[in-house]
């Protein structure tokens, strides 16, 4: 019990470090990356320890208290990079670096894009297959989703990530080049990108994977096309 009243403490820590600085500037864009990488940052490392030791359920490999130290040393780390990362931005060393750094092309070649695209779409199918086909197949797999979902995946990250990390990059590609030309073709990759990784996400069981490159899309659609309006307004 000490070990998880310990938890809930740097989880609180981790939870105050993101939002203060975000709540003392009002002035700033919601939807700016900063902001998005905290808010999804706060999600993992700060809101989940809480439903994890408030509920009792360890949620991924059981009891709680078997592993619970784990989950404290993992916060620790999660808080002291939260730190470093709060602190690099207040010091605008990002900044520094950037006006030293060559100036990607203003014009993108967009036949290399729609190859991109494919082969991203290749590699991703293929660690979902190998996925569900070392799990004995996806009917096995959603048979029992919960135990699968955890103990059956301890090992096979690598490919989960795969499945869902290069279908989310597909996505955000598809609609970069659906808001460039909205042709045929780019609605045609757009609504592929986005069929498949909801499936996938719904399959392997995590639909934040599939929430995060939604993020992405809304970030890159209120800088790149038009503001978000979410009701207060925020000035960048």
């Amino acid at each position: 019990m000490e070990t998880q009243g310990l938890i809930l403490v740097v989880a609180g820590l981790i939870l105050a470090v993101g939002l203060v600085p975000i709540l003392r500037d009002l002035r700033r864009d919601l939807m700016c990356v900063r902001n998005a990488v905290v808010l999804l940052y706060l999600l993992h490392f700060g809101v989940w320890p809480f439903v994890i030791v408030l509920s009792g359920e360890a949620r991924f490999l059981r009891p709680l208290d078997s592993w619970a130290d784990h989950l404290l040393t993992a916060l620790l780390y999660a808080l002291a990079g939260l730190v470093m990362f709060q602190l690099g931005h207040q010091s605008r060393m990002a900044e520094v670096f950037s006006r030293r750094l060559p100036s990607p092309a203003p014009l993108w070649n967009w036949r290399g894009a729609r190859l991109l695209w494919l082969m991203l779409i290749l590699v991703s199918l293929a660690s979902f297959y190998y996925l569900m086909t070392s799990m004995g197949g996806w009917r096995a797999y959603l048979a029992d989703l919960g135990t699968s979902r955890t103990q059956g995946l301890v090992g096979r990250w690598y490919f989960v990530w795969g499945a869902t990390l290069f279908l989310g990059m597909a996505l955000v590609l598809a609609y970069a080049m659906w808001v460039q030309n909205r042709s045929v073709s780019s609605s045609f990759r757009l609504g592929v990108a986005a069929l498949l990784l909801g499936v996938v996400g719904l399959i392997i069981g995590y639909r934040s994977h599939a929430a995060l490159p939604l993020l992405q899309l809304a970030i890159w659609h209120h800088y790149a096309v038009k503001r978000i309006r979410l009701g207060l307004r925020f000035t960048a």
